[in-house]
């Protein structure tokens, strides 16, 4: 039979396609097998043949280059290389123009290489045995093997491949390279602690350093794929490189192949002693495929490998595609892809875990990532230790599949999953950063804008948050809109953390804030809720907008070596902006194992200019304890307005909480005090005590307006327990007409201070409730009704401060007569002490025929740098 002649090597190219046909023309017996026309270019050495079937090429020098017109070896024959020692390079150029079939073996000590442009092929029964092999179809254009660098480029001809079907297996530490402008392996590729790489391109520089392999660069993408094949490097078969490094790289002109690499086999890199594992994939020009297995896992006590994919086109793992950096011992590895974009097909599973600590996978694409439903991406702690850390980032992200970033079985805490969309995001898989002995995780979702809804079909689905586990934060530089929920409670299993930052954009906004839509679109979590809205644009339009019900829970059971869990918060924040409770809203922060909850709602910016600064709350606030002292709740702003029904509760069996609207005590507090507050006529707000203990404190206070008509309650409890301490204050003007309790059935009653600029006592009947606060100007003087005084002071034992910083009129009272209730005492106070009659500065006035009267064990205290008083009357000094 006749050697192959060309017409036959393209015949066998063409039938790549089909791998039984490409098998059977591998298998078929060559005629005139063996070595042919060896001829010493540089260096010395000789050839001899043992019988018929060993061909013996004994190398002299340290470096041998020989041309030979042929270089094929049938099944039965076998090549015997002898070299000085493992660092000697034997160079074979087959200058024949036919390809290099080698189904026998080749055995050598040293370094050898096999270049042909017509391409080599090592057939199904081919071992080949050295300490690094080297097979091309480029061939050299400049430089040297033995000097350590070499420039191969493709002659331009017919052929370009180079395949393997055998068994090719480097010494320890060695390399197997297969370069070509078509690579395939469908063979075994052994390199323990060494190198494995696979290139496919036109043109590539090579480089080896003392010991063995550098890298491989590719410099000119394929041009040509007259075979029509499908990828320009292919591995379906095995490579091991254990400690080692696998790095298979093509680079094709764009839309020539489908794939630039295409692994459907088994590639490893699993750890060694003292080495880590790496698997490389990289594709210019087109797509990397697996569907396969990349595994650089560690069995050993140490760290698994890491694995990179790139592509300047897409990645995709599908298929049974495997991608593993487990380890049995410590923690998982590294996995790295990045591409145009990336697609994770269901049933894949790409995993990074580890007993101790789970490893870090990051996948980065310009246009986008999509996990399709059914597939798994893992980077969790198994047995004790911290989960670790998952990153999707594109355009456009599309989560279908599972993620995790779990804490160990036995302790360690939840690890990171970060969804990062530039455009947009949506996610209906489950994400798990969830301890089961420790503390959970963070979720993260960020996007300009992220939309909440029923199916996810305008973003994040509402199952896919209640199904997932751990803390979640949700980041957008405009919006966050939870909206048509379907009747279903969007649950957060952990805390809820919501930013929105406009504030780096520069540019005006449509709308930047946080919109709970739908008054049944209910929210709750398992811990804290933050949600902070910043907007540095030019219209400043920052915006919370809550209709639903908002709810901290308590954890569900107390954290390791933490027997109380903490109290629950819901913290609001607009930052030149807004916040508005709407009457359907309930905010609710509930007590956890005795320890109250708190709510704090604080906007900040220019009221005049567009609104922004306001809190306009028209919903219920709730942060009673059943089973201690009340919380804490604040309302801060600009402006401040309690409207329609609003309702804050800050009740506790055990005493009263604090309640601050507008500001702290006198202002003075560092709390952030309102220019104008109001609370309504509709509105209420309560820190009593109701079993025992003391009455809470509640505060209303102002720069510039305070418009009082609503009702207050911080009495002490049924059972024991004095009264509270009530402040409804303004710096200028203050309009009182509403009701205050602060009485106690067992105890003391408390404490009601009223401290504006001026105050007018008289039987008028007060200005009213106004719907918009921005329309009130102060006049500097307080007028209360004597009638609101003894209705207000109704209560058990109180005490009723009305305290001036200038001037204390009392006129024109109803029978000329401001009585108190039983036991109530009256304090009359100005602040400034050096007035006097002729400046109306300082002083407390009442007309002649006008009397104050204590009953039963009350008292009227008056301080002021001079008096003109009427009838006093109670056991009290003046």
């Amino acid at each position: 039979m006749p050697r192959l002649k060309p017409l036959t090597s393209l015949l066998i190219q063409r039938k790549l396609l089909t791998s039984s046909l490409l098998g059977s023309l591998l298998l078929a017996p060559l005629v005139q097998a063996a070595p042919e026309g060896g001829v010493v270019v540089s260096g010395q050495g000789n050839i001899t043949r043992v019988g018929d079937t060993q061909t013996n090429i004994n190398q002299q020098s340290q470096n041998l280059l020989m041309n030979f017109d042929s270089f094929d070896v049938d099944a039965d024959e076998a090549v015997l290389i002898s070299q000085p020692d493992s660092g000697s390079w034997f160079v074979g150029q087959i200058v024949g123009g036919s390809p290099t079939n080698i189904f026998g073996s080749i055995s050598a000590n040293g370094k050898v290489a096999l270049i042909n442009p017509r391409g080599v092929i090592f057939g199904e029964t081919a071992t080949i045995n050295a300490a690094d092999i080297f097979a091309s179809s480029l061939s050299i254009e400049s430089g040297s093997l033995f000097d350590g660098s070499a420039e191969f480029g493709s002659d331009g001809g017919t052929g370009g491949y180079v395949i393997n079907q055998g068994v090719i297996e480097a010494s320890v530490g060695g390399s197997v390279t297969l370069l070509g402008e078509t690579v395939r392996n469908s063979g075994l590729i052994v390199a323990t602690l060494g190198q494995v790489n696979l290139a496919s391109g036109s043109r590539a520089v090579v480089n080896f350093g003392p010991e063995s392999l550098i890298g491989i660069e590719v410099t000119e993408e394929v041009l040509r794929n007259n075979e029509g094949l499908k990828s320009a490097l292919t591995n379906s078969g095995e490579i091991d490189a254990a400690g080692g490094k696998v790095v298979l790289t093509s680079s094709v002109s764009r839309s020539l192949f489908d794939y630039a690499v295409n692994n459907t086999g088994v590639i490893k890199a699993k750890s060694a002693e003292y080495s880590d594992g790496v698997i490389r994939l990289s594709g210019s020009g087109s797509s990397v495929l697996n569907t396969g297995t990349l595994d650089v896992s560690s069995d050993l006590a140490h760290p698994a490998g890491a694995i990179e994919v790139r592509s300047t086109g897409a990645v995709k793992f599908e298929g049974s595609s495997r991608v593993l950096a487990r380890s049995g011992q410590t923690e998982g590895g590294r996995i790295d892809v990045s591409a145009q974009r990336i697609e994770i097909g269901s049933e894949t599973v790409t995993d990074a875990s580890g007993q101790t600590g789970g490893g870090q996978i990051t996948l980065s694409a310009t246009d986008s990532i999509e996990t399709l439903k059914g597939s798994v991406i893992r980077a969790d702690a198994l047995n004790i230790g911290k989960g670790g850390s998952v990153s999707l980032e594109a355009a456009d992200v599309t989560v279908a599949g599972d993620i995790s970033a779990t804490g160990g079985q036995d302790g360690g805490d939840g690890g990171q999953i970060r969804l990062t969309a530039g455009d947009h995001l949506a996610v209906t898989g489950r994400l798990d950063v969830s301890a089961v002995n420790g503390v959970a995780g963070t979720l993260t979702l960020s996007a300009p804008d992220i939309r909440v809804d029923e199916d996810g079909e305008s973003g994040i689905s509402v199952a896919a948050i209640n199904e997932s586990s751990g803390n979640l934060r949700l980041q957008a530089s405009n919006s966050v809109v939870v909206d048509d929920l379907g009747g279903s409670l969007l649950a957060v299993d952990g805390n809820l953390d919501i930013l929105i930052d406009h504030t780096q954009t520069g540019i005006p906004s449509e709308l930047t804030g946080f919109i709970q839509v739908g008054e049944l679109d209910d929210i709750s979590a398992n811990g804290l809720i933050t949600i902070d809205v910043r907007d540095s644009s030019l219209d400043s339009n920052a915006l919370i907008d809550i209709a639903g019900k908002l709810e901290s829970r308590p954890f569900p059971a107390p954290l390791p070596n933490d027997p109380l869990s903490p109290g629950n918060s819901i913290s609001l924040a607009a930052t030149n902006g807004r916040i508005r409770i709407r009457n359907t809203a309930t905010l609710t922060a509930l007590a956890a194992d005795g320890n109250a909850g708190s709510l704090l709602l604080e906007a900040s910016g220019n009221p005049d200019f567009n609104d922004s600064g306001t809190v306009f709350f028209f919903g219920a606030g709730d942060v009673s304890n059943a089973n201690g002292v009340g919380g804490h709740i604040k309302l801060l702003g600009e402006q401040v307005g309690l409207f329609g029904r609003a309702s804050l509760n800050a009740d506790g069996t055990a005493g009263g909480g604090q309640v601050l609207v507008g500001g702290n005590y006198q202002g003075k507090g560092e709390e952030k005090n309102a220019l104008r507050t109001v609370v309504a006529p509709d509105a209420s707000i309560s820190a009593s005590a109701t079993l025992s203990g003391d009455g809470g404190t509640v505060i209303i206070w102002s720069d510039d307006y305070t418009g009082f008509h609503g009702a207050v309650s911080a009495r002490g409890g049924e059972n024991s327990g004095d009264g509270g301490f009530v402040e409804v204050s303004s710096k200028d003007v203050l309009v009182f007409n509403g009701d205050v309790s602060t009485g106690a059935v067992n105890g003391q009653g408390g404490t009601l201070l009223l401290d504006p600029l001026n105050i007018n006592i008289t039987d008028a009947t007060g200005t009213g409730a106004q719907a918009d606060i921005s329309g009130f100007t102060g006049t500097g003087t307080t007028t209360i009704s004597a009638g609101l005084i003894e209705d207000t002071t109704s209560t058990e034992n109180a005490e009723i401060i009305l305290e001036a910083r200038n001037q204390i009129t009392i006129a024109d009272l109803a029978d000329d007569a401001l009585t108190l209730s039983a036991d109530v005492s009256l304090v009359l106070r100005t602040r400034n002490d050096t007035g006097s009659s002729d400046t109306a500065v300082g002083g407390i006035s009442m007309n002649v025929g006008d009397s104050i009267i204590a009953a039963g064990n009350g008292s009227v205290t008056i301080e002021a740098g001079y008096t003109s008083l009427g009838v006093v009357t109670s056991g009290a000094t003046a």
